[in-house]
């Protein structure tokens, strides 16, 4: 993996749950990294307040993660509904 990999991944992480920390209101966060036939898969789930798509944070977090995690080749995505918390996954290749 290299430097840059390793740090775009770190930030997105980074600011997944520092979203959770500052407005999320969750009891409980998960945090899983899968490593299988070198993909790299990781969830970060919590069971805060949510959000509704419509109604998305008006920062850049979510939008500077997707660009990071695609920046090295990785796809993003995260879901959310109001009162029932948000997941946001990460899928990265690796040689």
């Amino acid at each position: 993996m290299t430097s840059e990999v390793r740090h775009n991944l770190y930030l997105a992480v980074r600011e997944a749950l520092n979203n959770i920390a500052k407005h999320s209101q969750a009891t409980e966060v998960w945090l899983r990294l899968v490593w299988k036939e070198n993909a790299l898969r990781i969830v970060i789930e919590d069971n805060g307040r949510g959000f509704a798509e419509a109604t998305a944070p008006a920062g850049e977090g979510l939008v500077n993660m997707r660009r990071r995690i695609e920046k090295i080749g990785g796809r993003f995505e995260c879901d959310s509904q109001p009162g029932v918390g948000t997941t946001c996954r990460v899928w990265l290749q690796l040689a």
